[in-house]
């Protein structure tokens, strides 16, 4: 668990923290690759899929919110405070729920959620978890916690991409007061692979955010089916530093892995 501007974030699955109005997106700046020192980078893997050549084009990936839709996903989610000798995991498990309404957008929650603590022999409920609203660009409305991790669970590029192109889109952090640190999310389609019918679209991700008070830096990697225009898995390791020795604030670290699958979509 660890507090960010406030919020008391177990495992990034809470609501209700406090916003600060938007600063202006930064200019896109070259990329460099990210050091995530994260002791769960090995699990950040997709199942292994056979790749198809790329036909040509690019490739619209966002979801299709249009129309009505419902997208399942189970979640699974650890989380190790690096402050703790030799820590376990507190682990979540959860049902990510994607709605649209067919007016373009979509409310994202989390659902059923459980949080297994090494110390407690029984399991935690907690309640149901409105993360944000999701449109086809992104998630909306002032930056917030639940923003940042919708984007996460979600990477979207604002432009269709070619195999092997990339795209880098702002990411806002809230951190203290009513400060917003911004850094950037790079998201490279990396190559098509067939799973059973399907096409999938796998996009490798990297995330990162720094600021005196907080730094995020994460990697991941995702599929997209191409057709029905939805995530399908994924899987990321995140490390979330925060903290300000200056006004008395010790400074805290915690790694983070992620993974969720598919269950169910509907649409009309």
């Amino acid at each position: 668990m660890f507090r960010t501007r406030g919020c008391l974030w177990v495992a990034w699955l809470v609501a209700g923290c406090s916003r600060a109005a938007p600063p202006a997106p930064p200019a896109a700046a070259a990329w460099s690759p990210v050091t995530v020192d994260s002791r769960f980078l090995p699990d950040v893997t997709l199942p292994p899929r056979a790749t198809v050549p790329p036909p040509g084009g690019s490739y619209a990936l966002r979801f299709q919110l249009g129309q009505r839709v419902e997208h399942h996903f189970r979640l699974e989610q650890r989380v190790v405070d690096n402050r703790r000798p030799a820590p376990e995991p507190v682990r979540v498990e959860a049902l990510l729920a994607l709605r649209g309404s067919g007016d373009g957008r979509a409310r994202v929650s989390l659902e059923g959620i459980q949080t297994f603590v090494p110390e407690n022999p029984r399991p935690l409920d907690v309640p149901p978890a409105e993360l944000a609203v999701l449109t086809e660009d992104g998630p909306s409305g002032p930056p917030s916690s639940q923003t940042v991790l919708v984007q996460v669970l979600f990477p979207l590029p604002q432009s269709p991409l070619r195999v092997g192109e990339a795209e880098v889109v702002p990411v806002r952090l809230p951190v203290s007061g009513a400060a917003v640190a911004t850094g950037s999310q790079h998201i490279r389609l990396e190559r098509l692979v067939r799973d059973g019918p399907r096409t999938l679209a796998e996009l490798h991700v990297e995330l990162r955010v720094d600021a005196p008070t907080a730094r995020l830096t994460g990697r991941g990697v995702y599929a997209f089916d191409v057709e029905k225009r939805a995530f399908v898995d994924g899987a990321a390791a995140f490390l979330l530093e925060t903290g300000d020795p200056d006004a008395g604030v010790p400074r805290v670290s915690h790694d983070n892995f992620f993974r969720y699958r598919e269950l169910t979509a509907t649409a009309p």
